[in-house]
């Protein structure tokens, strides 16, 4: 596994000094992941990054279509407004992730490249998702504390 893991962080460090990528201990640390085969160093790295993008896209799903209590409570946490400026943000990670998928089938060039692209894109979602997440902390906080008070109220 050492032998292996040198090897892919030599095939790494080649694509990152061709291409302009990340620093692969950037990307370690913040996808917690240790890149360790030599096959697919690319797809190994492209799925740390869009693991967490589509977590957040999920989440906004649950947002625009509440299927689960939660996500009904949720949905009420928000101002029409802010609903519209959450589903540009949907759309815009929707079109970078099929921009991404595509580039899979023109090159394994285009691939590598856009590895740098879906990276600072991640980093524009990981902003939004602090502040929306927040925000749920922060509703739930006072849902919670409203309704234990109504409680004791009545």
């Amino acid at each position: 596994m050492v032998e292996s893991r040198a090897k892919a962080k030599k095939i790494y460090e080649e694509y990152r000094k061709k291409h302009k990528l990340p620093s692969l201990k950037e990307l370690e640390e913040e996808f917690d992941f240790e890149l360790s085969e030599t096959s697919g160093v690319i797809s190994q790295i492209y799925s740390k990054i869009w693991e967490k993008i589509m977590k957040v896209k999920s989440d906004l799903e649950g947002l625009f279509n509440p299927q689960q209590y939660c996500c009904l409570a949720e949905h009420k946490f928000f101002t029409e407004k802010e609903l519209k400026e959450f589903f540009n943000m949907y759309a815009e990670i929707m079109k970078n992730y099929w921009t991404a998928v595509r580039a899979g089938y023109i090159s394994k060039e285009e691939r590598i490249r856009k590895i740098k692209d879906s990276y600072e894109f991640y980093k524009k979602v990981k902003e939004f998702a602090r502040k929306l997440y927040a925000r749920y902390v922060k509703k739930w906080g006072e849902k919670g504390e409203k309704e234990s008070k109504e409680a004791y109220i009545s």
